[in-house]
């Protein structure tokens, strides 16, 4: 199971850890530019004016990236640990299983 290999277990938290950074940031240069009330503001106007909103879309893009890049990443290390499998196996079998 590829939850449990050793290793690796790092890499689902790298995602949530850098998401979750992207939305407390934002919101905390939004407050402290004084973009935002600092209680229950508005989700939509925390990232409306720079700078939160370079740093709030420079973030969320780093997920898009790091997103598909998880399943890859566990799935080679998946198959390192198989004997049987070939070369000409590797792209399509996971490209069928993580997406």
């Amino acid at each position: 199971m590829l939850c449990c290999m050793p290793g690796v277990a790092f890499v689902p938290a790298l995602l949530v850890g850098w998401s979750s950074a992207a939305f407390i940031i934002s919101y905390a240069i939004a407050v402290l530019k004084g973009h935002v009330e600092p209680l229950v503001p508005y989700i939509s106007d925390t990232g409306t004016k720079p700078p939160e909103s370079g740093v709030f879309g420079f973030m969320i893009n780093i997920s898009a990236i790091l997103d598909p890049a998880i399943p890859v990443y566990m799935g080679g290390k998946n198959w390192d640990r198989e004997e049987n499998s070939s070369i000409d196996e590797l792209p399509l079998k996971y490209l069928c299983e993580d997406w």
